[in-house]
């Protein structure tokens, strides 16, 4: 223990003038040879001088497999005095003053210990970020300790030996205690909990004030030492809340409009939450720790928690993790980023009461143990039904039970969520997003059918060929290009946008990758059918003796004007959606994304009209011919409307506020609302409506007879003989 770390140094033989000298380098390493125990005995008796700081009530782990119980834990959370200052906090002297006092953390490292002696050694390293391995290390930053495991005691006791930082010598006069408390509470959530003491003289150099070291307590550190220590949860604060799940008339006209989630599915109990004031703002991720007498484990499926609910009403213990700094009017004080809760929780209702305790960085005369437990959180679960859920979204307030002028005392504060979703909720999402695949590929499986029956009937009407508009055919080839250009790196890779709902083992992502296939096959299909019609209309410059004029800029000139027309319409729909209180599901459901999005969107719309500039076609050219069979133009309206009339179904039966997780018929390829399911559709069904009129009666035939004029070409009998 005396002779941890190798210590040795680099120097340039270089003067100090020539340019590739460098200062000396000290270079450190642990030694990693046979380890010699000094201190055991010294920890043995530590051991034996008392049996903790816990109560007989909470009880202490004193099992044989302490090495096991240890190994779980990579770093502990260091909480130093409350009224020390940065030279007498600790036995380091390089410590980060500006850090966050919650961050500041022991990595244990290179831990050797054997369950059957109960001896260990290793070195404990101070941090002051979330990531140990991305922290500075030094010799100043380090703690080696050896000692040894009292089972009958419940203790860890260890000698600790600190090395200055000019490595001019060592102090072992430190002492360390660890135990592991069985019961858990409202103010004690703590698996792993330490205190660091000096033997030193308070006036010596080296003295330091005594600090703490405890286990994160978060859910997943307790999860994972939970079946080793058999840890128990015990209610203390549960008759606060009694009356806050009472309710109220209007509260009980909620609970009989929808069902809300239980107990047994403990998933649907956790959720990404903001809490907001007027003087901060944090984002926290809420989950259940306890269900009744059972701790919430992800290996334990929601039916063997089904036992356990006799009632509506169930005591629940949860822990609410903060995530992000206050802004710039947040109060002073600093928030642990752990908040521990219990109370009650109504399946009914929804209603979920708690008390709350949070530590605090304010020393306070008669404040025990640094923590606040005067919080009364309130949330208010929505109903399972996706209907009813967008009415009444996840509600909640945070309060402060103390007076305000209590220097604890803070602002109320509102809770809410924006991606809530229940278990039965997410099932229907994976369930929709794997109908909507296999919808997409029975879609293009029927375009590619389509396509193919057209070439079949240009073949046996090659006459025929030339009057399709190249421009009604270039729409439809951009139209598959463009998601094949968007999502290139997809095709080859299946690098695929991952999404919280896909769960299904990659199976999605694989049929994503065939149906991008498809469309590539799609597109070279349409790309062939364009070809072709460009070759027969430049290669046939005449037909039976007289030129045909089949100009595409006329065709140009009227459709061109009609796109910039309707791209101003539906710019200014979407201005005046951003600045009126209009339901945005009645008109665009994607009203708030950038204009590139809404770009996207218009192309998507040009395509759905793909036969508009045929239609005109047929009407300059004064067409007598039938340039598209049947099956084509009819068949292609009809796949181009089946999204709309997919997502006015869509809209009233699954989740709406996860709409960005569509994959057929998605609000960003396309103009998707009730308005645009109904108009699209039926536009599309008037432009094939007109297309069967022009190709049985005429190009001009939409138009009563005394407009018709001439057309420009006609059909003349041979010279006879």
């Amino acid at each position: 223990m005396l002779t941890p770390v190798i210590v040795g140094t680099i120097k340039s033989l270089r003067t100090p003038s020539d340019s590739l000298y460098f200062n000396p380098v000290q270079v450190y390493a642990n030694f990693m040879g046979n380890y010699v125990y000094s201190k055991l005995d010294e920890s043995k008796t530590m051991c034996d001088g008392g049996n903790g700081e816990f109560s007989q009530e909470i009880g202490v782990y004193k099992g044989a497999n302490v090495c096991s119980v240890l190994m779980k834990f990579y770093e502990l959370q260091v909480l130093w005095d409350a009224d020390c200052n940065s030279s007498r906090c600790g036995p380091f002297t390089e410590m980060a003053s500006d850090a966050d006092p919650w961050l500041q953390k022991l990595a244990i490292d290179l831990m050797d210990c054997d369950d059957t002696t109960g001896h260990m050694n290793g070195f404990l390293v101070l941090s002051s970020w979330r990531v140990i391995n991305t922290s500075p290390v030094t010799v100043d930053s380090v703690l080696a300790f050896e000692g040894s495991w009292s089972s009958s005691s419940g203790q860890l006791c260890l000698v600790a030996c600190h090395y200055s930082g000019n490595y001019s010598g060592e102090d072992c006069s430190i002492q360390i205690h660890v135990q592991f408390p069985l019961t858990l509470t409202l103010q004690q959530r703590l698996v792993l909990l330490g205190h660091v003491a000096s033997l030193k003289n308070s006036s010596d150099p080296r003295y330091f004030k005594p600090f703490a070291l405890q286990a994160s307590s978060v859910i997943p550190s307790i999860q994972q030492v939970q079946p080793l220590l058999n840890l128990v949860y015990n209610y203390t604060r549960l008759d606060q809340v009694e009356e806050c799940t009472r309710g109220t008339a209007g509260d009980n006209k909620t609970a009989q409009e929808g069902k809300y989630p239980g107990v047994s599915n403990f998933i649907d109990l956790s959720f990404l939450a903001q809490f907001k004031n007027q003087k901060q703002i944090k984002r926290a991720f809420v989950r259940p720790l306890t269900v009744g007498s059972s701790f919430v484990q992800a290996a334990v499926q929601p039916a063997e928690l089904l036992p356990l609910v006799t009632s509506s009403k169930s005591n629940v213990s949860f822990s609410i993790s903060l995530d992000g700094q206050p802004d710039e009017h947040s109060a002073s004080e600093s928030w642990h980023p752990e908040i521990s809760a219990e109370g009650i929780y109504d399946t009914n209702s929804g209603k979920l009461c708690l008390i709350g305790c949070r530590m605090v960085d304010i020393p306070q005369k008669g404040f025990k143990d640094r923590k606040d437990c005067e919080i009364l959180i309130k949330i208010q679960y929505p109903p399972s039904d996706p209907a009813l859920s967008e009415k009444h979204p996840l509600s909640g307030t945070i309060l402060s039970l103390r007076n305000n002028t209590d220097p604890l005392h803070f602002e109320p504060m509102e809770v809410s969520t924006s991606n809530l979703l229940y278990s039965i909720q997410a099932r229907d999402a994976l369930w929709r997003k794997d109908f909507e695949i296999f919808l997409s590929m029975i879609t293009l499986s029927i375009m590619v059918i389509v396509v193919i029956l057209q070439f079949m009937y240009s073949r046996r009407h090659p006459e025929a060929l030339p009057y399709m508009s190249l421009l009604m055919l270039v729409i439809l080839t951009l139209g598959h290009m463009i998601p094949l250009v968007l999502n290139f790196e997809a095709i080859f890779s299946g690098n695929t946008q991952k999404t919280p709902l896909v769960l299904s083992g990659g199976w999605i992502e694989v049929k994503e990758v065939i149906i991008r296939i498809m469309t590539m096959a799609l597109f070279l299909l349409q790309l062939r059918l364009l070809q072709l019609a460009w070759t027969a209309r430049h290669s046939r410059l005449t037909q039976e003796g007289i030129q045909i004029e089949l100009s595409e800029r006329k065709v140009l000139k009227v459709c061109l004007p009609l796109y910039l027309l309707g791209a101003i319409l539906a710019c200014f729909l979407q201005w005046l959606l951003s600045y009126s209180a209009l339901e945005a599901h009645f008109l665009w459901k994607a009203m708030q994304v950038a204009w590139w999005a809404f770009l996207k969107g218009y192309t998507g719309l040009v395509v759905d009209f793909f036969l508009l500039p045929q239609v005109v076609a047929n009407f300059l050219w004064g067409v007598q011919e039938k340039p598209l069979s049947r099956i084509f133009y009819g068949g292609m309206t009809g796949l181009r409307s089946l999204p709309h009339l997919y997502d006015a179904y869509r809209t009233y039966k699954f989740i709406p506020q996860y709409s960005g997780d569509y994959f057929y018929a998605t609000p960003e390829s396309d103009f998707f609302s009730l308005i645009w399911d109904i108009f699209i559709p039926c536009v599309g069904l008037l432009l094939a409506l007109a297309i069967f009129l022009q190709q049985k009666f005429g190009g001009r035939c939409i138009i009563p007879s005394k407009w018709r004029g001439n057309p420009t070409y006609q059909k003349i009998s041979p010279p006879t003989a």
